[in-house]
């Protein structure tokens, strides 16, 4: 909904709008096929009866007494008991026989008999016509049928004529009406009380929401997922995606995509699908999408204990490497200073010593020798380590081993070329937190010299990181547990065994492999795709 747009309220309620729709609906329909039906019937009541006053008729006039009793002087003495007999048997108004010159043989009311046929309609019969017709005779409005009596020569003699008075008909069509009129009331009470029932259905099954409220409700929520700064994105269970916000769009460069995308087709890596599948949150895990590291949270959603979808929130990394590398560069600082605080705090004791003893050029070369060692350090960081960042940490490592007895050694080959913003944080996360783990494994050993080992190799497509110290080694039994988060082999009433699982899950957001050997020692061999490092 556009921004801004206000949302119309109707008096009355959504409720009171669905049960009133229902209502017209039923009444119109039912009115509508009340009429066609009725209409439909009173046609198929007078066709039927038509048929039956026609079937009756033909009946009579081949009835052979009929036929003779033309021949007689008194042909009424035998066809008027005859078509009375018929008459009440079938339920007629009149059977009413009259001979070629409309003279009546029968008649319901016998005055009527010797008397001319009345009505008009009788003209075709006489002239052998079999049909049926609505006239008004002696007896009333009434539909009747006309058939030829043929003697056995097949020559007319009389005609036969069988009537039912409109009056039954209608009556009829009023028992028809009373019985449709009945259902159509049935049907609406029945439609008003599915009615009412659906209408409280739909408005449970929003909440007892408005219209009004609905909207309402969606453009605050469209606002607010506008407003966060994290992108978000929900995907249904057969992974289609069903919520995006605007972040989220900009951060997966997907501003232009199809109305319900796969995930998958978005987000190829996505773990998505597997939240789903197990139905397990996971927390906290930096992926690379389009070049940008991002830090992602899944957290499957359930609806009555069964999961219908997953949301995932995440982050552009950027951000947060800025924050990190400016305190990992303090923190880096701090560690080198204190570190040389307490070395440089020694050396000072031996130089005023020496001074105090008047050991003058001693003192000098001590200083001389002191300054060139550091110097060295210095400058081969400076020249083959280009990464500021992870010459500082190097430099305040070195300081941290020397400053507990520990050799560090740099292999004189090793270079490191400078990378991409963006990443300095992960390398700093891997060889800070081995460098660290391995000065406490040393810390530990007494009776021989302690020595850790540094070499970075560029080949044409990888960076290798070698980090190899001469401590006791790693047990069997802790190698497959080395990475897992919480596990440590140190005692320590402090948080641990965070900082390998840290060390995998950067070398594996920097598509990289990393083995482990622990013959004489701990050895790191870690190899990192240089695509990942370097600016394009």
């Amino acid at each position: 909904m556009p921004a801004g747009k206000k949302v119309r309220k109707n008096f009355i309620s959504l409720q009171m709008r669905i049960f009133f729709l229902i209502i017209i609906i039923i009444f119109i329909s039912i009115a509508v096929e009340t009429f066609f039906l009725k209409k439909f019937i009173e046609e198929y009541i007078i066709a039927s009866e038509g048929d039956k006053v026609l079937a009756i008729a033909n009946a009579i006039a081949e009835d052979p007494r009929i036929i003779d009793a033309f021949q007689l002087s008194d042909p009424t003495s035998v066809i008027q008991p005859i078509a009375e007999k018929m008459r009440k048997k079938t339920n007629t108004s009149f059977i009413v026989v009259f001979n070629m010159h409309a003279v009546r043989y029968s008649h319901p009311n016998t005055e009527r008999i010797g008397e001319q046929f009345v009505g008009g309609d009788e003209a075709d019969s006489l002239e052998g016509k079999t049909y049926i017709s609505l006239a008004r005779g002696t007896l009333g409005v009434s539909q009747r049928a006309f058939v030829p009596i043929l003697d056995q020569n097949e020559i007319q003699i009389g005609v036969v004529s069988v009537g039912l008075l409109l009056t039954k008909l209608t009556e009829q069509k009023r028992k028809v009406r009373y019985i449709l009129y009945l259902a159509a009331l049935f049907s609406i009470i029945i439609g008003l009380t599915g009615g009412l029932f659906l209408s409280k259905s739909i408005k449970k099954s929003i909440f007892g929401l408005e219209p009004h409220q609905i909207a309402e409700l969606l453009e605050e929520r469209n606002a607010i997922l506008s407003s966060i700064k994290e992108g978000i994105v929900a995907i249904d269970r057969e992974g289609q995606l069903i919520l995006i916000n605007n972040n989220a769009r900009q951060l997966l460069s997907c501003e232009d995509m199809n109305e319900k995308p796969l995930i998958s087709d978005i987000i190829p890596e996505t773990k998505l699908p597997l939240v789903i599948e197990t139905g397990k949150e996971i927390l906290n895990e930096e992926q690379i999408i389009n070049n940008k590291t991002i830090l992602v949270n899944r957290i499957p959603m359930f609806s009555n204990g069964s999961v219908i979808g997953a949301v995932a929130s995440f982050r552009d990394m950027s951000e947060i490497r800025k924050m990190a590398d400016e305190l990992t560069e303090v923190k880096t600082y701090i560690d080198a200073l204190r570190a040389q605080h307490h070395e440089f705090l020694n050396k000072l004791h031996v130089i005023s010593g020496l001074l105090q003893l008047n050991k003058f050029q001693k003192a000098t070369d001590f200083i001389v020798d002191i300054m060139a060692k550091k110097q060295e350090i210095s400058d081969f960081l400076l020249k083959n380590i280009k990464e500021p960042s992870l010459s500082g940490l190097i430099l305040a490592k070195i300081n941290k081993a020397n400053e507990n007895g520990i050799k560090v050694t740099i292999s004189p080959n090793s270079c490191f070329p400078l990378v991409q913003p963006e990443i300095v944080n992960s390398l700093i996360t891997i060889i800070g937190n081995i460098l660290e783990n391995s000065i406490e494994a040393l810390q530990k050993i007494t009776g021989k010299d302690k020595e850790i080992i540094l070499n970075f190799s560029e080949k044409e497509d990888v960076m290798e990181i070698r980090i190899k110290d001469n401590g006791e080694g790693i047990l069997d039994s802790c190698k497959d547990k080395l990475f897992e988060y919480g596990f440590s082999t140190k005692d320590s009433t402090h948080k641990r065994g965070i900082g390998l699982y840290l060390v995998k899950k950067q070398v594996e957001l920097l598509s990289g492999k990393m083995e482990i050997n622990s013959e004489k020692g701990v050895e790191f061999f870690i190899i990192l795709p240089k695509k990942m490092l370097l600016y394009k």
